[in-house]
């Protein structure tokens, strides 16, 4: 169950020291800090987390509280193995062949083998990229994933932890443009990185390291569809 510090209702001490934090940051709320969680402060609590990439429930969770009060916060499920991608059309091997290795319930692969066998279902051109639609629902079908769309606006750190607490590391895609995966990463953390919230991947096409941390505001700039996988049946591939 996630964490709440305070939300509407709520009276305290804390609630004081959040709506003088509210005051002191911007948007500088100009609340009256008499430790009472109402409307104002709710509102006040919306507009902060707006301003900061937080989902803006007006709830104090722990994201919320982290970044209001600049507070260390991080949270890892299991490391990925470091995979490279071999061209620019195999992130999505290479991501499989590290994500698999996360799973306790399926097998482990290399991405050579992972494109070996998405060749022969006739999936992958000669580079190995998916062919999309139809090489992107064969892969899912042969690992067992679920596909879910949202725009980038609305991919948030508070529910990417959720789903990490859910199902463990997962496969992430990013601005997938018409025709295309786009690009493949594994997510498997949550933290807050310069102020803001942020989740934690393993990129295929890392240059410096293959670890590396995303801030929300930057996902919510970019264009088209994000996309994670849920694994739901064991793989056969």
């Amino acid at each position: 169950m996630a964490s709440v510090f305070a939300k509407r209702g709520y009276k305290g001490p804390y609630v004081e020291q959040a709506q003088k934090k509210l005051n002191s940051l911007p948007p500088h709320a100009g609340l009256d800090p008499d430790g009472n969680f109402g409307a104002r402060t709710e509102g006040a609590v919306m507009a902060f987390q707006s301003s900061k990439g937080l989902m803006a429930d007006g709830v104090i969770g722990a994201f919320t509280d982290a970044v209001l009060f600049g507070k260390p916060f991080e949270k890892l499920k299991r490391r990925p193995p470091a995979v490279s991608q071999n061209n620019g059309k195999t992130c999505w091997a290479a991501a499989t062949a590290s994500w698999l290795q996360t799973r306790v319930d399926r097998k482990n692969y290399s991405m050579a083998q992972i494109i070996e066998g998405m060749q022969e279902e006739k999936a992958a051109d000669g580079e190995g990229g998916l062919r999309i639609p139809s090489g992107q629902q064969v892969w899912e079908l042969l690992l067992g994933l679920r596909p879910v769309k949202q725009s980038p606006g609305k991919f948030y750190a508070e529910s990417a932890l959720a789903r990490l607490n859910m199902c463990g590391p997962l496969m992430v895609g990013y601005k997938p443009a018409s025709g295309h995966v786009g690009h493949v990463e594994v997510m498997w953390g949550t933290t807050i990185h310069r102020e803001g919230p942020a989740i934690v991947t393993m990129d295929p096409l890392g240059t410096h390291s293959s670890y590396k941390v995303i801030r929300i505001e930057e996902i919510h700039g970019m264009t088209g569809k994000i996309t994670t996988w849920f694994p739901t049946t064991p793989l056969i591939l």
